[in-house]
């Protein structure tokens, strides 16, 4: 591979990440303004990323926390179709191994207020299981958290046992 070329699981993340920025936009353009705004923003800062480092995953690695941002506020919206397509950007973030210890700090907190409002809960449980297994940056008091949230959830669903 010549240098300045990207592999093409680097393009294809950087495609489906900038895809899911402007479904989020286009999910969020009449009722969640702010989110819209957060959403082009996080466009540019991908193509920004991007464009700084010739390793793609570094370069979203070390700017994880900003590039989730409008995840973690489409999250926040607690609207069923926009939670969905955050929780599916963040899980290719988490695949690709492209976050931080503070963006996996964040993750689970935004995972554990989701959980506290019953949404998409098979979704999150898919989430965590993966930010635990992709990777070794959760650790200590966030894994902690992690693994009782994975248990809330067991027990949400089965309160007979």
């Amino acid at each position: 591979m010549a240098t300045g070329e990207r592999s093409l699981a680097e393009k294809r993340l950087l495609e489906n990440l900038q895809n899911d920025l402007r479904l989020l936009s286009n999910e969020a353009k009449k009722k969640h303004p702010p989110l819209k705004e957060a959403a082009e923003s996080g466009i540019i800062k991908v193509r920004n990323a991007a464009a700084k480092h010739h390793d793609l995953r570094l370069a979203l690695l070390s700017e994880s926390p900003e590039i989730l941002e409008p995840f973690f506020l489409g999250c926040d919206t607690r609207n069923p179709k926009i939670v969905q397509i955050c929780l599916s950007a963040i899980q290719k973030l988490v695949t690709f191994e492209a976050v931080s210890l503070t963006a996996a700090v964040n993750i689970i907190t935004c995972l554990w207020n989701l959980m506290e409002s019953g949404i998409e809960e098979l979704k999150l449980l898919q989430t965590v299981t993966l930010l635990l297994t992709a990777n070794t940056v959760v650790q200590g008091d966030a894994l902690a958290k992690a693994i009782v949230l994975c248990f809330r959830l067991h027990f949400t669903k089965n309160s007979t046992s």
